[in-house]
């Protein structure tokens, strides 16, 4: 909530910070009404989004649950859900902190760019060798955090350790994320990156 109320507000949006809501219609649904009180235009959420019979952020708009081939992530719910007369975008976000933050650069952020008539642009993408071989997962962009260190004469991408979508902690550690396609990469091959400075 922290992270994505941060990167909301460098984003250039007036926050409205609604609070954790349980997985409980009613409790959610109230949490709606004083979104749409507070006159908001796009609500996001993190958690109770994907299509499980426990998320319940689905059942309260008309939203569909968008899978996508990249992890962390694999998703994003998308959709309009209106209270008290008012219309709002829905975004909902994956539950896990990384995943989070990943589908928030790569997809929710773009997209508050386009609404506010900032264009269409993605996220700034460079090209990096890779400084070690990194494997890939069949089916899937793995979006993996990595650090820029020197080889090859220049700068290269080497992988953080540690992956998992709930270790926050790697973000600050991170230079760049990279985008390891299924097949994997090579060490000295060039790989997509976006350098995480370029996302301020």
């Amino acid at each position: 909530r922290p992270l994505l109320a941060a990167l909301v507000a460098r984003a250039g949006a007036d926050l409205i910070d609604l609070g954790i809501s349980t997985d409980d219609d009613a409790d959610f649904s109230g949490r709606l009404e004083q979104a749409a009180l507070a006159q908001a235009d796009v609500l996001i959420t993190t958690g109770g989004a994907a299509q499980g019979d426990a998320d319940v952020v689905r059942r309260h708009g008309e939203a569909e649950f968008l899978p996508m081939d990249f992890r962390p992530g694999r998703g994003l719910l998308v959709g309009t859900v209106e209270r008290s007369g008012r219309a709002m975008t829905l975004l909902g976000l994956p539950g896990n902190a990384v995943a989070a933050y990943v589908m928030y650069q790569l997809v929710a952020r773009p997209l508050l760019g386009w609404m506010a008539g900032a264009g269409d642009e993605a996220p700034l993408t460079v090209q990096l060798p890779m400084a070690v071989d990194a494997h890939g997962k069949p089916g899937r962009v793995e979006w993996r955090r990595a650090r820029f260190v020197q080889r090859y004469g220049g700068l290269a991408l080497e992988p953080l350790k540690d992956q998992g979508s709930a270790m926050l902690r790697t973000l600050s550690e991170a230079d760049a994320l990279v985008a390891v396609p299924p097949a994997g990469t090579r060490a000295g091959e060039p790989i997509d990156a976006i350098p995480l400075s370029a996302l301020d």
